[in-house]
């Protein structure tokens, strides 16, 4: 092998980007390669859109919609990507699964 490679990082969802992330900023000089499988990075984590026959437009989450932001760990990671957390509307109580083509609440 021509080129050496310090560290592969098989998968590019949440855990891996994060861990590629800090390893990249713990060892700035050595050389990482991230492989994914699929088409785009992070994994289960991406937003959709669907439209609803008479009720519009409807917005939902694939993989995690929250984290805990209360560890030093998780706020240190975010703050280095420039993202800061948001406490969740209040509106987000109200929890729905889509089951047989309907939206049902959860208790």
């Amino acid at each position: 092998m021509k080129d050496r490679l310090d560290t592969l990082v098989v998968g590019a969802g949440l855990s891996g980007l994060a861990f590629a992330h800090r390893r990249r900023a713990v060892h700035p000089g050595e050389k990482l390669l991230v492989l994914e499988a699929a088409p785009r990075a992070g994994g289960l984590v991406r937003t959709s859109r669907v439209e609803l026959p008479g009720a519009g437009a409807l917005r939902f989450e694939w993989g995690p919609e929250a984290l805990q932001d209360n560890s030093p760990e998780t706020l240190a990671l975010l703050d280095e990507l420039g993202i800061a957390p948001l406490p969740a509307a209040s509106a987000s109580a109200r929890r729905f699964v889509c089951w047989k083509g309907r939206l049902v609440p959860l208790p």
